[in-house]
């Protein structure tokens, strides 16, 4: 059994953002900060319902409303929109994944030692790497060519990365 695959990379929207949201959703679990707010608002309904609104209840519905817009926008929004927009500068590279590592078979020849890599995720649609400063480098499923690409990959990153995660 080969322990090196070969395959060419380039990230769609649609890829970068489906891995952003697992990162948001199951890694950094940010919809959590959605509940408090959330909470306050339902409770400020179904009291302002059978008690009557107040004027401070208009208030506090407004400010929760407000925090839960701008929780969206800070932890959804944005770093969503940021990596499609660092994806999409980038151009399509050849990776090579070894026991070794991961190396960029293109002009720079850019090699990263597995070490580099603090933690690895399987999602449905792409596998993705984290390193210490928590940059996210994601390799789209529909890349590999063959489920034997696949499985080798998934060996490698049990084996290398420390705290590798299958969905």
């Amino acid at each position: 059994m080969k322990k090196e695959i070969s395959t060419k990379i380039l990230c769609n929207d649609n890829d970068v953002k489906q891995a952003i949201i697992y990162i948001i959703n199951h890694v950094k679990k940010s919809w959590k900060l959605f509940l408090i707010p959330s909470v306050v608002i339902v409770g400020i309904l179904i009291y302002g319902i059978k008690n009557g609104f107040e004027s401070y209840l208009y208030f506090i519905l407004l400010l929760c409303i407000a925090l839960d817009i701008i929780f969206y926008i800070i932890f959804y929004k944005m770093p969503i929109s940021s990596y499609i927009n660092f994806y999409r500068k980038r151009q399509e590279a050849t990776y090579i994944f070894s026991e070794l590592g991961v190396q960029l078979a293109d002009k720079s020849e850019k090699s990263y030692d597995w070490d580099l890599f603090i933690n690895a995720y399987e999602t449905p649609t792409a596998f993705i790497l984290s390193d210490v400063k928590m940059n996210y480098y994601i390799f789209p499923r529909r890349c590999f060519e063959n489920i034997s690409d696949i499985e080798i990959l998934i060996n490698l990153l049990s084996k290398k990365v420390a705290n590798f995660r299958k969905i």
